[in-house]
């Protein structure tokens, strides 16, 4: 009988033992400390990719001696605040602040405070997304009172020693590369009426706060690859200064018929060829339209021919010293045998009518019909 007490003794403390046992097992899971530790040698937070570690306050490295190979990640790292009315002073999700000293850095090229590096090689994904190294998107609706800078992205510059807010650098040092543009614009909204209201906007009035901030340059708005500038520093007037500053027209020599758009706009056609007919676009959204045509070799067989899309070429040429009419017509003619070089004609748009201006050298050298 005792035997059988003492063996019965013995499972009960057995199975409180266990149940005890099982008890810390499952605390493990998810303990809170209330008080300090210190942890020596490597550490292990979860062993699962769904396991998640939870900080409520700071994670930070006790001295400067610590965290200095940085923290590396496999996956992305997000950050969602929302900062409630009342918070003040200036605050980021993430700031980077590098400082360096001397020639730190060596030879090697990338420093800054934040960096991203998109990489890849044959993507193949078509659709209309944005592949970037840092992306900044601005995205507040409804209003911003700020009477500061409202932006996707700010570049700042506050010593004179910088030289750029913001740079394009052409990098891939290892052979040619030939990229679109150091500077683009692209739509990802189907709305037609949703445009920036200008492409670069090189103005702004003073900013509340700052006096005398009203923006102005101190050599020129623009300076282009060969030095040349373009300057509004006096209201109203757009001054190209430079060096070797020239004013050159677009200029073609067709030897084939042509259909002229509304693209080619102030070029000079120098025309040479036997039978050629150049075409004037249809009139419709042409105001302010003209073109130019020169004989650049006169012709002894077919005559070369301007060509209106409907009777409406209206103006005087000089013939000869002697007027020859365009009205309502739809055809110019250089005519072989008669014309000379240097005879020309010129045709400009309202956006109804071409109106016709020309000399010709010779009698019968241009007619309109």
């Amino acid at each position: 009988m005792e035997t059988k007490k003492i063996y019965r003794g013995v499972k009960v403390a057995g199975i409180i033992a266990a149940a005890s046992a099982l008890t810390v097992a499952f605390s493990v899971l998810a303990t809170s400390i209330g008080t300090n530790i210190t942890v020596s040698g490597n550490s292990t937070f979860g062993d699962a990719a769904t396991d998640v570690n939870l900080f409520t306050g700071t994670l930070q490295a006790s001295t400067t001696a610590l965290f200095t190979s940085g923290l590396t990640a496999y996956g992305a790292v997000e950050s969602a605040i929302t900062r409630a009315t009342g918070a003040t002073g200036s605050f980021q999700n993430f700031a980077g602040d590098l400082t360096y000293q001397g020639a730190a850095g060596g030879t090697s090229f990338y420093h800054a405070g934040v960096m991203g590096n998109f990489l890849g090689d044959t993507l193949t994904n078509t659709n209309a997304t944005a592949h970037a190294g840092v992306i900044g998107k601005y995205s507040v609706t409804t209003s911003d009172g700020l009477v500061g800078a409202k932006a996707g992205l700010v570049g700042e510059l506050e010593t004179d020693i910088g030289d750029f807010a913001v740079v394009a650098i052409l990098g891939g040092d290892g052979g040619e590369i030939t990229p679109r543009a150091a500077f683009g614009v692209q739509y990802f909204n189907s709305t037609a009426a949703s445009k920036f209201d200008f492409g670069l906007d090189l103005f702004h009035a003073e900013t509340t706060g700052y006096t005398g901030s009203a923006v102005d340059y101190g050599t020129a708005d623009i300076r282009l690859q060969n030095s040349e500038t373009i300057s509004n520093a006096t209201d109203g007037v757009i001054t190209l200064g430079g060096a070797a500053l020239l004013n050159r027209e677009a200029t073609s020599s067709p030897t084939t018929d042509t259909t002229l758009t509304a693209a080619q706009s102030g070029t000079t056609f120098y025309i040479g060829t036997a039978g050629l007919d150049l075409t004037l676009p249809a009139i419709g959204g042409t105001s302010g339209v003209w073109y130019r045509f020169v004989d650049s070799t006169a012709i002894s067989t077919t005559n070369m021919t301007i060509i209106a899309p409907a009777n409406i070429l209206q103006g005087p040429i000089d013939v000869n010293s002697t007027l020859v009419l365009c009205t309502s017509e739809d055809l110019i003619s250089f005519v072989q045998t008669a014309d000379v070089i240097g005879d020309w004609v010129e045709v400009r748009s309202d956006g109804t009518n071409w109106f016709v201006t020309g000399q010709a050298q010779a009698a019968g050298g241009i007619t309109c019909d």
